[in-house]
């Protein structure tokens, strides 16, 4: 039996034959219409000028018509989308209803592309592939394996601490946009209460709102000396000491965590500390330790960094410095799980 003869024998023969000659009908009279210059108001067979129907197109009947398309065969195309032959045909004569054009010229014995149809077939495939992408970008995001995470930290933060975990997510999630943004605290927080970041790291304590938190690193601070410094004889320094001290620190209006806890320190031990030198960046400050312009209290984590003519030792009475990241309350994306989870990995590194 031919191609042809295989169609006609479905029990929706008698359907598609009527449907056939409607659309052949409805095809006539819309070309009719569009060479008189019919206007927009003019009612067509389906109640719209040519074209219009369009916007109704659905990816089936364009799957469809490419399986038929590439195949020139309705009974191996019906088997390749795992349809019955019958839907494929009326569903490829409803694509062309309102196409307002004929895609294929059907005989007894063959099938084979109009024009239009070759013109059309391109484009459906670019379509398709469009649809497809779409649909994978979608999942992927979904599984947080693309999208943006906009992270902000401190600058202290950058010592020891975060390369490591910055460079294991790039390379396990290269699909995610890691946006990184230093800032000091008051900043950060801002910038997750307004959405301009994702996540921050940020000093504990933690900052009041709608925030989830997670402890990241847990350490204390040290004092950074001048290499020829004498309280170098000593293994860990007492606060006390440090009163005589000229100290290199952060600026009063950067409300640095580091500057108040070693203020309040000073304090309990009944002196304020003598600040001769501020810098708002913390390799500018241990730069003017080297160079000999007094002492500076800094994270335990830039100890494991080698600076030229500075060392460091702890303190007598440890004082606890960590850092916590910080996110809004029900804005975990998939990818913000995946940045948090890498980040889990690598806060057991941060003693």
């Amino acid at each position: 039996m031919d191609n042809y003869s295989r169609e006609s024998a479905t029990p929706h023969a008698s359907l598609e034959a009527h449907e056939a000659t409607r659309v052949v009908s409805g095809t006539k009279h819309r070309q009719a219409l569009w060479r008189r210059g019919a206007d927009s108001e003019v009612s067509v067979s389906s109640g719209e000028r040519p074209g219009a129907g369009c916007a109704r197109m659905d990816l089936r009947r364009l799957r469809y018509f490419v399986a038929v398309a590439e195949s020139l065969h309705f009974g191996r195309a019906a088997q390749q989308v795992h349809v019955v032959q019958s839907a494929i045909s009326q569903q490829i004569k409803l694509l062309e209803a309102d196409l307002g054009v004929v895609l294929l010229t059907r005989t007894r014995s063959s099938v084979s592309l109009t024009d239009a149809g070759r013109i059309f077939l391109p484009e459906c495939r670019r379509v398709l592939l469009q649809a497809e992408e779409a649909v994978r970008a979608a999942r992927q995001a979904a599984l947080g394996r693309v999208g943006i995470v906009k992270f902000s930290f401190i600058d202290n933060a950058l010592w020891s601490l975060l390369p490591p975990m910055i460079s294991a997510f790039r390379n396990r999630y290269s699909g995610v946009s890691l946006e990184l943004q230093p800032r000091d605290r008051i900043s950060q927080v801002e910038a997750l209460e307004s959405g301009a970041i994702d996540v921050a790291l940020i000093p504990a304590p933690t900052p009041r709102g709608n925030f989830e938190t997670e402890l990241f690193a847990r350490g204390s601070l040290m004092v950074a000396l001048p290499a020829d410094h004498p309280l170098l004889d000593m293994e860990r320094v007492d606060v006390s000491m440090l009163a005589a001290h000229d100290i290199v620190t952060f600026p009063l209006e950067l409300n640095t965590r580091i500057r108040e806890i070693f203020v309040a320190a000073c304090a309990a031990e009944g002196f304020s500390p003598k600040v001769s030198q501020e810098a708002s960046q913390l390799h500018t400050q241990l730069a003017l330790v080297g160079a000999g312009c007094g002492l500076s209290p800094v994270p335990g984590w830039v100890a494991a960094n080698n600076f030229q003519n500075v060392e460091f030792r702890p303190l007598q009475c440890p004082l606890n410095y960590d850092l916590v990241l910080v996110w809004r309350r029900g804005s975990k994306t998939g990818a913000l799980a995946h940045f948090l989870d890498v980040a889990r990995q690598y806060s057991k590194r941060a003693d």
